[in-house]
């Protein structure tokens, strides 16, 4: 028998496939503490360099697949990666405190994200999951534990997990991957700003989904109305499969309006349709979906994509490029 549940549309479109179940390697850290401070540094080391390989490869993949302004969140994280006030005190417990590795990370980590997930302002709270993503994938290496790569997937699925972080969502293959639904996350997360730049619909905030989801089941998700059907009838799939060809015929028959003047109904008031951008090769995009302008430049992303702070004249030249 069918479920319905509902959740929070992050990303337009409906997806029907059977359900991939996101389960990560379950692991513990202790407290331990340890007589050599100086072979645990080495092992928190030699994880750090494993970790940022794959950051790099991910920021590779994700400026291939989404673009610069999406692969400069991979840049954010190799900056957390080697955030001086996270590593050095990491470092001092495992000197003064002889704490071993893991839990030293752990603790520092815990505390950054408790003050990033207890700020107001909904962009910044969300970025507690990337410190969280960061660190889970440096302790995994600190401790051998395998780190999932959704890469591999190489049928068409749902992807059902507690959460999904950037570094995952980045390695998602639309043509495999048609949409994801998550017991976390909200519009804002990255995860939920990655699917719409994918266009594969996401279906976030369902808060226990992954308990009443079944590995392999028929799944069913609408990102545009916040729609869940687990084990759907084949009435109900029926249904669906011909509201997905709906969607995909408007989408095809606004393509038709992109180079239209934007103007009210009665032909009396004009507007301006403008487009948001992260860099300047974005304006393709803008215009390639008939933009007339730019609504806001992301221009905190001419720091994340440097290696130094931008000059006066590098600004300078990247709105010149724009304009």
């Amino acid at each position: 028998m069918s479920k319905k549940l509902h959740g929070i549309g992050a990303s337009n479109g409906i997806a029907i496939a059977k359900v991939f179940k996101l389960e990560e390697p379950k692991y513990e850290i202790s407290n331990n503490t340890v007589s050599d401070s100086a072979s645990e540094i080495k092992s928190l080391e030699t994880a750090m360099k494993k970790a940022n390989a794959d950051i790099e490869k991910l920021q590779e993949i994700a400026l291939e697949k989404l673009g610069a302004e999406k692969a400069a969140i991979f840049e954010a994280h190799s900056q957390i990666l080697q955030d001086p006030a996270m590593i050095d005190e990491a470092k001092k417990m495992i000197n003064n405190d002889k704490n071993n590795a893991a839990y030293a990370i752990h603790t520092v980590a815990q505390k950054f994200i408790t003050i990033f997930a207890g700020m107001e302002d909904p962009y910044f709270k969300e970025r507690a999951a990337d410190i969280k993503d960061v660190t889970d994938r440096l302790i995994k290496y600190i401790l051998n534990v395998p780190v999932l790569d959704l890469a591999t997937i190489n049928e068409e699925v749902i992807i059902v997990a507690e959460d999904l972080t950037p570094s995952q969502t980045a390695q998602l293959d639309p043509k495999f991957a048609k949409g994801f639904s998550c017991d976390m996350g909200g519009r804002t997360s990255h995860a939920a700003i990655m699917a719409r730049s994918l266009e594969i619909p996401a279906m976030l905030g369902l808060k226990d989904v992954t308990k009443q989801a079944k590995h392999n089941e028929a799944m069913m998700i609408n990102g545009t109305t916040g729609e869940v059907i687990l084990a759907p009838s084949a009435d109900e799939i029926k249904t669906w499969t011909a509201e997905r060809t709906k969607f995909f015929q408007l989408q095809q028959e606004l393509l038709a309006f992109k180079d239209k003047p934007t103007v009210s109904k009665d032909g009396y008031q004009k507007f301006v349709l403008e487009g948001n951008i992260g860099a300047p090769k974005d304006v393709q995009g803008v215009l390639d979906n008939g933009g007339q302008g730019i609504g806001l430049f992301r221009s905190e992303f001419l720091y994340m994509d440097n290696d130094h702070f931008p000059t006066e004249d590098e600004q300078y030249k990247a709105y010149k490029g724009v304009l």
